[in-house]
């Protein structure tokens, strides 16, 4: 019953079977069956599915949503109530996060996690995408968020957020980028590629603050994201495909509750963040 609630839930706020296909790491499959099956046992229908890309919730939908919800936050208050009766601290999570994300998103992830999961410890590991892809796939991490379109076998990846990247900085000839693995680094050579640009000189820097504070220094130009971009450095749009993603990538076959309480909560945050944008 509590997996059903669950997946009503996110339908019911999402307004989408496959966004919250996409939000719990489940088929779309999984999700109609639930909502079929939570259908069959109140014996009414709860979404109107004739739209073709979202779901109207009926009547019946808003009469159990408030249950649902107060349902689900009972439950998971009761954890934390048993965990602190038993000694126990919660969960251990360890996060690794690329810089960019790091910058852009991670704080109100923290705030979240410490307001909403207060009992999660965690562990933070801030890298390049494929540094903490790899640290996923050798089990040193629980949790990646990932700023390229990477993907690896035994591992759910979901949409979090999109970032428009420009080019910034004085063009001194120099293109400033960061290390290899590194999502900047990926999407320069993708400019690179695309313009045919021959630099006079490539620096590249394996920090994202010292890059960004370079280019306020004049030093050179560096495809970044448009929301890093110092006051007063010029920009240089480059067109909608150089709207990146970012993304939350966990094993496929993890069951901690804990880790799916924490995954749901950075999904949620970072579509917080885009409504707000």
């Amino acid at each position: 019953m509590f997996e059903r609630l669950r997946v009503f839930d996110a339908v019911y706020q999402t307004r989408s079977f496959t966004a919250a296909a996409q939000r719990l790491f489940v088929s779309q499959p999984t999700v109609s069956h639930h909502i079929a099956q939570l259908e069959e046992e109140l014996h009414t229908p709860l979404f109107d599915r004739s739209g073709k890309q979202r779901v109207i919730p009926l009547p019946a939908a808003d009469a159990l949503a408030e249950f649902a919800q107060g349902t689900l936050t009972s439950w998971a208050q009761l954890q934390d109530r048993l965990a602190h009766l038993t000694g126990g601290k919660g969960a251990y999570l360890r996060l690794g996060v690329s810089q960019s994300i790091a910058t852009l998103l991670l704080p109100r992830v923290i705030a979240a996690l410490q307001q909403e999961l207060p009992q999660l410890q965690y562990d933070l590991t801030v890298s390049n995408s494929q540094a903490v892809l790899a640290g996923l796939g050798e089990k040193h991490l629980d949790l990646g968020l990932l700023e390229q379109p990477l993907n690896r076998s035994g591992m759910t990846r979901q949409l979090l957020a999109a970032d428009q990247l420009v080019l910034a900085g004085a063009a001194t000839g120099r293109l400033l980028t960061r290390e290899n693995g590194s999502g900047i680094n990926f999407y320069t050579d993708q400019y690179l590629h695309e313009t045919d640009r021959q630099p006079t000189s490539i620096c590249r820097v394996n920090n994202n603050a010292a890059l960004v504070e370079m280019v306020a220094a004049g030093v050179g130009q560096a495809v970044m994201s448009a929301a890093l971009v110092p006051d007063g450095v010029p920009t240089t749009p480059l067109g909608p495909h150089f709207l990146r993603s970012f993304y939350l990538m966990r094993p496929s076959d993890s069951q901690d509750p804990w880790l799916r309480r924490a995954s749901d909560l950075i999904a949620r945050v970072a579509a917080d963040g885009e409504d707000e944008d």
